[in-house]
């Protein structure tokens, strides 16, 4: 796999998302998904405070215990999970098997993602506390990438935080800095980040493109990080299936069939590929075969950035996604 360069970091243009490694019902499970990343080439991995109720770092910090010179780590401060009775992992996979049988809780989750998570206010003593954590958590002295989690960019701008962050650097506990947070919330405003911030994490899915909204000169300074990848599967899998006839368009212009059930899938995979090229793009599973499979797609994408650029047109037509063309 190709990798990505930026400033002292080299990695992988794939990272591996672990939000989902409590899912797995043994920490057995959970380290095998993790050792599968790394024999395919992924060597980027991103984690957070909040993830698995606080059990993410801890997950990846046992997996890291001999292999930290060869990774590079994004975890993420500021939200604070909601403390369980017990850090048992059982409880965590508990906790979400009951979210997930229950739509009305999870419609609310999704609407307000503050129902597992308090949202303290966020201050150099708060960052200190929080980065000492994800320390002894991920069993590391040091984080290649650390980020605020779903705070504005006023927030970030804080004078106490940013000399927080610069003494940080110059001990080398940190490496690189940013903000991590959904476009929505930032949107012209990332620009006006301190300096000390070199490091922007964002969502980009072939419905809400929101990289090529990134100011070109921005892309020259900073690393971006995708996130939300392949969240549009099933909106455009729904309307593939009540839209026969576009379905048929799609085919004759794009040249894609989407009688395959992967089909969307790779082609998710191959416009994030095109669309941000230059960063890393976060992806997550719980299942090891799929982790292969979108690496294999990665590495051989099954169609060109012309055909996917027909369907990105297709789809402003049809209004599922605003103007916006994949960079040249």
């Amino acid at each position: 796999m190709d990798k990505i360069i930026f400033k002292d970091l080299t990695t992988s243009p794939i990272g591996f998302g672990c939000t989902k490694l409590t899912d797995h019902y043994s920490r057995k499970d959970a380290i095998h998904t993790l050792e599968t990343c790394l024999e395919v080439g992924i060597t980027h991995f991103d984690t957070a405070r909040m993830y698995g109720f606080g059990e993410s770092e801890i997950i990846l910090g046992d997996f890291l215990k001999d292999k930290r010179d060869k990774v590079t780590i994004t975890t993420k401060i500021g939200l604070d999970p909601v403390a369980l009775p017990t850090h048992s992992q059982f409880m965590v996979k508990l906790a979400k098997d009951v979210v997930n049988r229950l739509p009305m809780i999870k419609r609310m989750i999704s609407k307000k993602t503050n129902v597992f998570v308090n949202r303290p206010p966020l201050s150099a003593e708060r960052a200190k506390k929080h980065l000492e954590e994800a320390l002894a958590k991920l069993k590391t002295d040091y984080i290649d990438i650390l980020l605020l989690h779903e705070y504005d960019v006023a927030t970030a701008n804080q004078q106490d935080l940013i000399s927080f962050f610069k003494e940080q650097i110059q001990k080398e506990t940190v490496r690189h800095v940013g903000l991590g947070t959904f476009f929505e919330l930032i949107t012209e405003d990332y620009k006006s980040l301190d300096g000390v911030y070199d490091v922007l994490q964002t969502d980009n899915s072939i419905l809400k493109p929101n990289m090529g909204y990134i100011d070109s000169k921005f892309l020259d300074t900073h690393l971006t990080i995708a996130f939300s990848t392949l969240r549009d599967l099933k909106t455009m899998q729904k309307f593939i299936e009540k839209n026969p006839d576009f379905a048929q368009m799609l085919k004759k212009e794009a040249e894609i069939d989407f009688s395959d059930s992967k089909t969307i899938l790779r082609l998710a995979i191959d416009f994030t590929k095109y669309s941000h090229p230059e960063g890393i793009n976060i992806f997550t599973s719980t299942n090891s075969q799929n982790i292969k499979n979108n690496v294999k797609e990665w590495e051989n994408p099954s169609f060109s950035k012309e055909q996917v650029s027909i369907v990105n047109d297709m789809m402003v037509n049809e209004k599922l996604l605003i103007p916006l063309p994949i960079n040249q």
